[in-house]
C-alpha cells in the first residue's frame, strides 16, 4: 500500500518479473459506502518505468505516465470512474451516502524495452551537406546509424548506413 501524501516517490522492484515479455501494472480505488464522510479523490500525476539493471548503471525510462495507454475497468459503481489524460489518472470518489465503488486503471508493460534513440537531422530537403562533424562526450563503443531517404509522390527510398566505431 502507498502511504496518502503529496509528492511521494516510491521505487518498486520489478525483478523477479524479468523473465515475463510484458507485465500488467494497475491501481485500484475500492471505496465502501460512508454515511458521514465522502469518499477519497486519488490524482496520480507522475508515473515512471525505469529499467535500473542495465550492466554500466545508466537509467533508461521506459515508458511514462502518458505513454502507458491505460484502461479503465469498472467494477462497481459506474458513477465515479477514473479519468485519464496525458499528464494525469484521477478518480473522483462520490459525497456520503455514495454507492460502494471499486474501479481499476490498468497498463500493459514490457520490462525489456528501452526509450528508442533519437535521430539527429543532418540536413533537409533545401540543405546541401558535404560533411558532418559530431563530439562524442564521453569515450566508448558505439554503433552510428545513418538513415537517408528519398521521398516524392511517386517513389519512397531509403537506405540504413552503420558504423561500429570506438571513440579513446
Amino acid at each position: 500500500m502507498i502511504p496518502r501524501s503529496l509528492g511521494i516517490s516510491i521505487p518498486i522492484d520489478l525483478a523477479d518479473f524479468r523473465k515475463f515479455d510484458s507485465v500488467y501494472i494497475g491501481f485500484r480505488y475500492n471505496a465502501a459506502t460512508s454515511s458521514t464522510s465522502s469518499q477519497p479523490t486519488w490524482t496520480i500525476q507522475s508515473f515512471n518505468v525505469n529499467n535500473l539493471s542495465l550492466p554500466d548503471s545508466t537509467v533508461y525510462n521506459i515508458r511514462t505516465i502518458s505513454m502507458l495507454g491505460w484502461q479503465t475497468i469498472d467494477v462497481s459503481n459506474s458513477v465515479n470512474t477514473w479519468q485519464v489524460s496525458s499528464s494525469q489518472l484521477r478518480i473522483t470518489g462520490g459525497s456520503a451516502n455514495a454507492l460502494a465503488n471499486e474501479d481499476w486503471v490498468v497498463a500493459k508493460v514490457r520490462l525489456s524495452e528501452v526509450t528508442p534513440d533519437f535521430g539527429l537531422p543532418v540536413k533537409n530537403i533545401v540543405e546541401r551537406v558535404n560533411s558532418y562533424f559530431y563530439s562524442f562526450s564521453r569515450a566508448g563503443s558505439y554503433k552510428v546509424t545513418f538513415l537517408a531517404s528519398a521521398n516524392r509522390s511517386n517513389l519512397n527510398k531509403s537506405v540504413i548506413q552503420q558504423f561500429d566505431i570506438t571513440i579513446k
